[in-house]
């Protein structure tokens, strides 16, 4: 290390401050309006056009980059007509091209009624309604089980096949309409699924969720998304929306699944989760699921959850591995010695000051794993100052490195542009999630008031959750019927906590 190198390190909280301060003006932008617009212009227009030759809610799992879908013939025979972002994905996603995916319609919808949601435009409130349909009565059985995949729209799966993680997926979409409309139907058939996951899935002597239906398999994977998911797609959102007698259920439910998620995959020694512990590959650093993704959501999942339930340890030890995961995490291009992602547009480059790792010594992450990262510290931001100073300079890097300015919708990686954009594991949900987390907290931190929409059948209630948080509903006030006749109501939040 030479002399030159040593002065600036010993500088580098003077300069960290500095950097910090000049960006905290620039992050006025990100209070609010700059979410609002990025869904605007950057996000709704692309799957709106991804929706737009597509019946009843039945949409693709497979898109190019543009937003057009592909026919299941260009898919199968991957001709010269395909687009080349699907006709060189890798192998792993070509295997998914004969099928239509449950959980993929289930997070679409939810992009629909987040985009309803911070628009008001009832033209997406009627999408995720359609969506909604499409699972509830092509995808869910009798017994609450859901078809996960279909081909030439027939189902192409058995019961044994059918993961846990793929089940909480598609509670999703009708979670969040849920949310936004009060539906008992809805509600009910959410319900369903959620007791056939805790009847047909749950393992007694190890006090957990099983990867594939308990009956069918012996010795079978153990997954930490098996227990993680059903907090994230649905669990913790719903929870304090259900009737008093359902809610002590669920929330006694939440509290088993996170004492399995520490209990079993938390690995002291790193202060981090194991993505799996059926096999001792899953103990290494660089296994599946062994990155800060994984570990953030979790983390923030049990966060959430402790709040909710009043467990002020739980909320301790969650708040602890926040902040130890978002040190690690963090990147910054401070002394110009790391090459700046080959994504930014040199035009560009000024604008990417900070951004996140995916694990210790690797500088790039997946648009999943940031967006949770940014949610994580947006969280801990409501209640503390510090998790702030990461987001002023990762929130411009995002803009910067993952949206697609010509087509819209982001990148998956940070370093990749070109790349698949839709296939059978990443369509809007992350990114519809951060610009929603963005808008809240982001108005939060500068005590600004917000702006959203629900269509509950009578006027919303003050106490009326805001996603993860809550909020004082300051008005609500009617503005019209989507075109399946809900009420809508426009609502101004202040105080979020």
């Amino acid at each position: 290390m030479t002399r030159r190198t040593l002065i600036h390190w010993r500088q580098l909280p003077l300069l960290l401050l500095g950097i910090t301060l000049s960006f905290t003006t620039q992050a006025e932008l990100y209070a609010g309006q700059q979410w609002l617009n990025h869904v605007k212009q950057d996000l709704a227009p692309f799957w709106y056009k991804a929706a737009a030759a597509v019946p009843d809610g039945a949409f693709p799992s497979f898109l190019c980059n543009d937003a057009s879908a592909p026919s299941t013939e260009q898919l199968l025979s991957a001709t010269a007509t395909l687009c080349p972002e699907l006709a060189q994905a890798p192998d792993w996603i070509k295997e998914g091209f004969p099928y239509q995916w449950t959980r993929m319609v289930s997070r679409q919808t939810f992009a629909y009624g987040v985009i309803f949601h911070m628009t008001g435009d009832p033209k997406a409130l009627e999408l995720a309604r359609q969506g909604v349909d499409f699972i509830r009565h092509k995808a869910l059985l009798p017994n609450g089980d859901v078809i996960g995949k279909f081909k030439n729209g027939q189902p192409a799966d058995q019961p044994e096949d059918r993961t846990s993680q793929d089940l909480a997926y598609a509670q999703l979409g009708m979670a969040f309409y849920y949310y936004l409309t009060r539906d008992p139907a809805v509600l009910a058939d959410v319900e369903k699924v959620h007791n056939y996951i805790f009847t047909h899935y749950r393992d007694e002597k190890q006090q957990r969720l099983t990867w594939y239906p308990a009956s069918h398999q012996a010795d079978q994977q153990v997954e930490l998304v098996a227990q993680l998911d059903q907090l994230n797609a649905y669990m913790v959102l719903l929870t304090p929306l259900l009737p008093a007698k359902e809610q002590q259920r669920w929330s006694d439910q939440m509290g088993w699944l996170c004492t399995a998620i520490v209990r079993d995959f938390y690995y002291p020694q790193e202060q981090r989760f194991f993505g799996y512990i059926h096999d001792d590959s899953g103990r290494a650093a660089d296994a599946r699921h062994a990155d800060f993704g994984h570990t953030i959501k979790s983390f923030w999942m049990l966060y959430l959850v402790a709040r909710q339930r009043n467990d002020i340890l739980l909320q301790q030890f969650a708040e602890g591995g926040i902040y130890n995961i978002l040190k690690r995490a963090y990147r910054q291009d401070l002394l110009k010695n790391i090459p700046l992602p080959e994504a930014v547009d040199p035009q560009h480059a000024n604008d990417v000051v900070g951004w996140w790792g995916n694990g210790d010594g690797r500088d790039g992450s997946a648009w999943w794993e940031y967006a949770e990262l940014d949610q994580a510290a947006a969280t801990l931001g409501l209640q503390q100052a510090m998790p702030r100073q990461y987001l002023y300079l990762t929130w411009p890097s995002w803009f910067s490195a993952f949206v697609d300015q010509e087509h819209g919708e982001v990148w998956g990686w940070i370093s990749d542009r070109g790349s698949a954009k839709v296939h059978l594991w990443k369509n809007g949900y992350h990114s519809l999630e951060h610009a929603l987390i963005g808008y809240l907290t982001g108005n939060g931190f500068q005590h600004q008031a917000m702006t959203l929409y629900f269509a509950t059948p009578i006027q919303i209630a003050p106490s009326q959750p805001i996603y993860y948080y809550r909020g004082d509903i300051t008005d609500a006030k009617a503005v019209g019927t989507s075109p399946s006749g809900l009420p809508l109501w426009q609502a101004t939040i202040k105080q979020l906590h």
